[in-house]
């Protein structure tokens, strides 16, 4: 028999994280929004990862944007309900 208590605190938790790590990057992609030589600049820089490219971070930017229309979109919005779950 699963806990009940169990897997709703774990719920709300993953909520919370989910919501603050959504937020964080929605800072971060207004900042490349700002400054679009961000990216560029980042791969000209010695400690760069070598395993993707500006192209990947161009393609997760669009992702993100994406999920935060739909998150921010309708009446009420999707993340009215994620925000009940914050403490």
């Amino acid at each position: 028999m699963s806990n009940p208590e169990s897997i709703i605190n774990t719920y709300v938790n993953n909520i919370q994280s989910f919501t603050s790590v959504l937020e964080d990057l929605r800072v971060l992609n207004d900042m490349f929004l700002q400054d679009n030589t961000i990216i560029d600049r980042y791969f000209q820089s010695p400690g760069a990862r070598t395993d993707i490219i500006a192209a990947d971070v161009n393609a997760v930017y669009g992702a993100i944007n994406q999920i935060l229309n739909i998150y921010d979109s309708g009446a009420p919005p999707p993340k009215a309900s994620f925000y009940k779950m914050l403490p």
